[in-house]
């Protein structure tokens, strides 16, 4: 039915309430009306409508019943809008066709709940006839008198239907025609037509709208006899030209001429233009040609009528053409010479012509040649020689001519140039792509062709037909390309005349190929980099690094670039499998590498560092050593004592080792350290053990600094106690509440601490006067000590000066000697552990081998926190 009936255009047109939140309810009354502006359009004209509702919807458009987004400008919908009471949706059907009759338009009303249709509305589109043969046009019509005429010509539809069909005709003898229409189909029939029936039979058909025609002009008769040609010669600018005018005065005239001149135009057909028929003075030109690509001679033009009933001659006459082209000759006694010689050939006219003076010029491939080219010797009866010097390979196959007087052109010379094998460059081919199949090609020549091919890639030889590598003189192929066939290509060729050699750089393209640094093990809390290397073709790579199938990114101390991952310190963690992904244009390539971190012990208590612990004197107590988790396994697990007495040591194996310690005394005050091994790291808990009780040994010295009436307290505790204090308990005398002060580290000896900020600050005016005291305590894990009730004006007062700073004071001599003497023993004792150490696990290095793959020795690895000082795991 046409374009639009059997597809849908729909408009889905969605209408958003002010407040985005708005719906219909269901059970309110909705009214959707399709109104169109008229009930039918005339053909050509826009047809619109609206789709009105008594609520905002969301609006589509059916199209014979289907719904789909509009993919034409046949229809244009304007933007909705509120008049009166309703919502309206303007559409317009533009530029109407017969197609669009019957249309069935539907308004649908969507809310998120409901559907709303209208009723439907058929279109009416009113169009003039359209008839089998045509619309309005006019056909040529041939027929042989004597032959019965059948013309015929139906109504195929129109709206409203026709009000009248009916034929006329203007022929000049009506003898003979019926002409008649029965509702939609019309025919004329001439059973014996004559050629006096000719003329035009036209159709026409008519309803409100409009009126259709169409024409028959109608020729009858015979072959078209009577078209009357004349023809003339003439010479315009060295062209012979044969003008002929045609008139056709044939019952049957012709549509068009077959034209043929012998020796010079093969026979071609040349129709009239429909406007021209018959042909009234119509204007033919047969012949227009060069006069110097003809002979003199005397040449025949046919020419024969056609129409559509037969053909048949009109024409024949002969004329004579002046042509210049006459026949000239070119020789020479050896057409196959070697590079860089001469070539001598002659041109010759032909024995009629050769009393005349005659001047030759010699074309080379159609080109006047340079000075290579000249004349040997005068022109001698009808001949003269030429020498063309210094052929090279590019005149091999070159066409030599002779050309006589500007006009005689003499047949074709071929020569052939021998020469060695030549080569110029490399030819653009694909890339050659490692596994694919590839080409490599090279621009050469050669005459004769090579009889001896050898190619070398990086000067070895490569056999022909080996694997994977077929070659010739010019290419050589592979039927899978391999890294390796990256490098310098040469190539040989010989034959009769010579040898040469061509020389190239070619590249493979290939995916990444990696190479894992052989280093797979690191120590714990050292810098480390794990590194790739990686070789590609483009080098122009893109590397991603995963962690146990986790991408990996730069942070927490892991640096990440293409070929390396640098740790700035190992830990435990960092043992684990990483794969590196590295792309280029070629393909992708992985590798995974297990990293071993060779750490620990990790003790459940502290690692490498030191507990203060007090005990009790005459107490049992225990410390135990727990590793949790280590790389490789602990080897060895041990317990360093300074005096053995009353002491024993428990061993489970290498995972846990337990310190036992009854009645302690004196000489348990001492480092007790528990050292583990794995052969390759080490790890330590030292518990600095005192025995005794409350810290009985404390005294402080306290001190004020006066500022704009601030008063500012500041503190020094020294302590000869068995067991020292771990806290000074003071009472504030304004507020009558209990501060604290910390000391970070065991006082023994003698030791002093004294705090850099005051620890009390309170303003002058607040004493109450002369009665206000500072209650001062002492205290450990194991009991607290009364220390001192300080009046606040027994203590000195010194003037604003520069802010306190730490400092610590010895209670006497030996404490200034111990306070000396300790640490230096201490850290010669630390750097002499650590020299036997590190020659300790270099001897073990070298004696043990593990693999990055090994096990831990415990499988709860976990990471472990301590505090920097505590009770520990004490067995009381």
């Amino acid at each position: 039915m046409g374009r639009y009936y059997y597809y849908y255009i729909a408009v889905l047109l969605f209408v958003a309430f002010s407040n985005g939140n708005d719906q219909i309810d269901a059970s309110s009354n909705v009214t959707l009306e399709l109104i169109p502006s008229a009930q039918s359009v005339i053909e050509g004209n826009d047809f619109m409508f609206s789709c009105n509702s008594t609520e905002m919807l969301n609006i589509s458009i059916l199209i014979n019943g289907l719904n789909s987004s509009n993919t034409s400008d046949h229809i244009i919908i304007h933007n909705g809008s509120d008049m009166d009471d309703f919502y309206v949706v303007n559409v317009t059907l533009t530029n109407t066709t017969y197609a669009d009759n019957g249309t069935v338009l539907t308004c649908v009303g969507v809310t998120n709940e409901n559907q709303y249709n209208s009723t439907d509305f058929t279109l009416q589109v009113y169009y003039p006839p359209r008839l089998s043969s045509g619309d309005n046009m006019t056909g040529l019509h041939e027929s042989e008198t004597g032959v019965p005429i059948l013309l015929t010509t139906s109504v195929l539809m129109a709206n409203p239907p026709i009000d009248s069909f009916n034929i006329t005709y203007d022929a000049t003898n009506t003898t003979g025609i019926n002409a008649t229409t029965t509702g939609t189909d019309g025919m004329v029939s001439i059973m014996s037509p004559v050629p006096s029936n000719h003329g035009n039979y036209t159709f026409n058909a008519t309803n409100s709208v409009g009126s259709t025609t169409y024409t028959y002009r109608t020729f009858i008769g015979g072959a078209a006899d009577k078209l009357n040609i004349t023809c003339s010669q003439l010479k315009v600018d060295d062209r012979a030209i044969i003008s002929c005018t045609a008139t056709d005065l044939s019952d049957a005239p012709a549509l068009g001429v077959h034209i043929s001149v012998s020796g010079l135009v093969d026979e071609y057909y040349l129709p009239f233009p429909e406007t021209d028929v018959p042909a009234v003075g119509l204007a033919l030109i047969p012949v227009n040609i060069s006069l110097y690509e003809v002979s003199a001679a005397e040449y025949n033009l046919y020419i024969e009528s056609v129409n559509m009933i037969d053909n048949i001659s009109v024409f024949t006459e002969a004329y004579y053409i002046p042509g210049y082209f006459v026949g000239s000759f070119i020789n020479a006694s050896n057409t196959t010479i070697l590079e860089g010689d001469n070539f001598f050939f002659n041109c010759s006219t032909p024995p009629e012509l050769r009393d005349y003076t005659t001047n030759f010029t010699v074309l080379v491939n159609d080109v006047s040649p340079d000075d290579r080219l000249v004349a040997d010797g005068p022109f001698t009866n009808g001949t003269q020689s030429f020498v063309f010097k210094d052929t090279s390979y590019l005149d091999n196959g070159a066409v030599f001519v002779c050309v006589a007087n500007k006009t005689i052109q003499s047949n074709s010379l071929n020569i052939s140039i021998l020469y060695a094998p030549k080569y110029f460059n490399v030819l653009e081919t694909e890339p050659l792509v490692s596994g694919a199949p590839g080409m490599l090609s090279v621009n050469m020549t050669s005459n004769p062709p090579p009889s001896l091919v050898m190619w070398t890639l990086n000067g070895v030889l490569l056999l022909n037909g080996s694997d994977r590598i077929t070659y010739n003189a010019s290419q050589i192929v592979f039927t899978s390309v391999a890294v390796n066939n990256t490098g310098n290509y040469t190539v040989i060729a010989e034959n009769d005349i010579g040898n040469t050699s061509f020389s190239f750089t070619a590249e493979v393209y290939y995916a990444p190929i990696i190479k894992v640094d052989d280093q797979l093990f690191g120590y714990y809390n050292t810098s480390f980099v794990l590194s790739i290397e990686v070789k590609a073709y483009p080098a122009n790579y893109t590397t991603v690094w995963y962690k146990d199938d986790e991408e990996l990114i730069s942070g927490n101390g892991t640096t990440v670039t293409d070929n390396n991952i640098t740790f700035a310190s190992l830990t435990p963690s960092d043992n684990a499998t990483y794969t590196v992904h590295v792309n280029n244009s070629v393909g992708e390539s992985m590798e995974a590498i297990n990293l071993g971190v060779y750490f620990g012990p990790i003790f459940a208590q502290l690692t490498n560092d030191t507990v203060w612990m007090e005990h009790a004197t005459d107490s049992d107590f225990s410390y135990i050593c727990e590793v949790m988790s280590s790389f490789p396994a602990v080897t060895e697990l041990n317990f360093t004592l300074t005096d053995s007495e009353n002491s024993d040591v428990i061993k489970n194996e290498t995972k846990s080792i337990e310190l036992r310690v009854t009645k302690a005394s004196q000489k348990n005050r001492q480092n007790y350290t528990c050292l583990g091994e794995t052969g390759y790291t080490s790890g330590y808990t030292t518990f600095q053990t005192f025995v005794g009780g409350a810290p009985d040994g404390v005294t402080v010295n306290v001190s004020i600094s006066k500022e704009n009436n601030k008063l500012n307290f500041f503190i020094t505790i020294s302590d000869n106690s068995d067991a020292p204090a771990r806290s000074v308990i003071y009472t504030n005398p304004i507020t009558n509440k209990n501060g604290t002060i910390e000391i970070p580290y065991p006082l023994f000896d003698g030791m002093s601490y004294a705090p850099a900020d005051e620890f009390l600050s309170f303003d002058e005016s607040e004493l109450t006067g002369g009665q206000d005291y500072l209650l001062v305590y002492a205290n450990n894990s194991l009991g607290e000590y009364f220390v001192k009730n300080i009046s606040i004006i027994t203590i000195p007062t010194t003037t604003p000066g520069p802010s306190p700073t730490k400092s610590v004071k010895k209670s006497k001599g030996a404490a200034i000697a111990a306070g000396i003497l300790v640490p230096v023993c201490v850290i010669a004792v630390v750097v002499g552990v650590a020299v036997v150490v590190y020659f300790y696990m270099k001897n073990k290095r070298n004696s043990y081998g593990f693999s990055a793959l090994q096990s831990m020795s415990n499988d709860n690895e976990r990471d472990v926190t301590v505090t920097t000082y505590g009770t520990g795991k004490i067995n009381n």
